[in-house]
């Protein structure tokens, strides 16, 4: 008796402990896994511009193609009616407008001996130039072929229009190289085998008297030639002596056809190609 109730004892405890070991029904959960990291070497550039794929903007602005602008083209130079006075007439015995003679000088004087309506009143014409240089001249020819240019100023002050700096004569155009071979104290005579131009400075002043000339260099102004060139402009200067002969004292040669005079001015005698000698 003892015996069985030992044995119902332990079954008992066999089958509690049976029961305590045996796994509860839990509700199940259900994890969605986490998407894995997409690695940095994989990231894909943003595509280069292309003709079918335009490029990403950006915050800087956007150049407007413009047109180029259009120069004007300046008016035409057309060939001026020029007219034709007698070589001696025009270049020896013309007292108004000198050979030779800086007509700046008179810009010291109280009245204007070189006023534009006294040449025109001697000497009419109506071959004037507005030079693309600013410079404004009025254009003569002589019987035998050579060109007189005659330039012009203006004073705002009076009105008055008169002659400028030097009158140039033109025949045939000759480049700077001709004239290298001169040199100071060579006389007018070579000059003239040259240039014929010359043979107008050596009669302007066959009667001038040694004294005189030399005064008047002393002033600034000693007896010239203008030579120009193909190339520019050249300023010969002649020292008289006591015979009376002329012999070069100076050279001055200008590639740009300017000229410093002795009141100070500054005179640009490039000729426009249009109003030189026709060949």
């Amino acid at each position: 008796m003892k015996r069985s109730l030992c044995f119902s004892l332990s079954a008992l405890l066999i089958l509690a402990a049976f029961s305590a070991c045996k796994p509860q029904e839990q509700t199940a959960v259900k994890i969605t896994p986490e998407p894995e990291a997409t690695a940095v070497s994989e990231v894909t550039k943003a595509p280069e511009p292309t003709d079918e794929l335009a490029a990403v903007p950006t915050d800087e602005p956007t150049e407007v193609p413009t047109e180029a602008p259009t120069n004007t083209p300046e008016p035409k130079m057309e060939k001026l009616d020029i007219p034709v006075y007698p070589d001696d007439e025009l270049l020896l015995n013309n007292f108004i407008v000198q050979i030779c003679e800086d007509a700046c000088q008179f810009s010291l004087f109280a009245e204007f001996p070189n006023k534009l309506d006294y040449v025109y009143e001697l000497y009419p014409t109506k071959a004037l130039r507005k030079a693309s240089t600013g410079e404004e001249y009025i254009i003569y020819e002589s019987q035998s072929g050579y060109r007189e240019y005659v330039f012009l100023k203006h004073w705002e002050e009076s009105g008055i229009t008169v002659t400028n700096g030097f009158p140039i004569v033109v025949g045939e155009l000759l480049p700077y190289k001709a004239f290298e071979q001169l040199k100071v104290g060579d006389t007018i005579d070579s000059v003239e085998e040259i240039n014929p131009i010359a043979v107008f400075t050596k009669r302007r002043f066959e009667y001038c008297a040694p004294n005189v000339a030399a005064s008047n260099a002393k002033r600034g102004y000693p007896i010239t030639s203008i030579h120009y060139l193909s190339d520019g402009l050249l300023k010969i200067e002649y020292e008289m002596l006591k015979d009376s002969s002329l012999v070069i004292s100076k050279m001055v040669y200008s590639p740009d056809y300017t000229l410093k005079h002795t009141v100070g001015e500054v005179i640009n005698y490039r000729i426009e190609p249009i109003d030189l000698p026709e060949k």
